[in-house]
C-alpha cells in the first residue's frame, strides 16, 4: 500500500467511527436510556465524558493507544495509529517482509 492509500483508509475508518459514535448517542437518546435510575445513568455518562474530555494530550494519547478512551479525538486517534502501525505492522513484517533464512522457506 502506498502512503496515500493508507491515509485514505484511515480517513474512512475515522469517518466511520465518528458516524458510529453519533449513531450510538442518537440511539441512547431515542431509547430514553439516559433517564434510567431517575436520570442517574445520564448524569454518570456525562460526568465520565467530561472527565475524559479534560484529559491532557499525553494521557489521552496513551489511553488511545490502549483503546480505552472515547474523547479528545485527535490524541486518541494518534494513539490508535501508533498502536495499529506498531502492532499490525510488526505482524505483517514478520509474516511477509522479513528475510527468511535459506532453507526455511516452505
Amino acid at each position: 500500500m502506498t502512503t496515500g492509500e493508507v491515509l485514505r483508509a484511515w480517513m474512512f475508518v475515522y469517518v466511520g467511527n465518528a458516524i458510529g459514535a453519533v449513531s450510538l448517542a442518537v440511539m441512547v437518546f431515542l431509547s430514553g436510556q439516559y433517564a434510567f435510575g431517575g436520570g442517574a445513568i445520564g448524569v454518570t455518562a456525562l460526568r465520565i465524558a467530561e472527565a475524559k474530555a479534560g484529559l491532557g494530550f499525553t494521557q489521552a494519547f496513551f489511553l488511545g493507544h490502549l483503546c480505552n478512551a472515547l474523547a479528545n479525538l485527535v490524541p486518541v486517534t494518534l494513539g490508535n495509529i501508533v498502536g495499529g502501525v506498531s502492532g499490525v505492522g510488526a505482524v505483517y513484517w514478520f509474516v511477509y517482509l522479513r528475510k527468511r533464512r535459506s532453507g526455511a522457506d516452505a
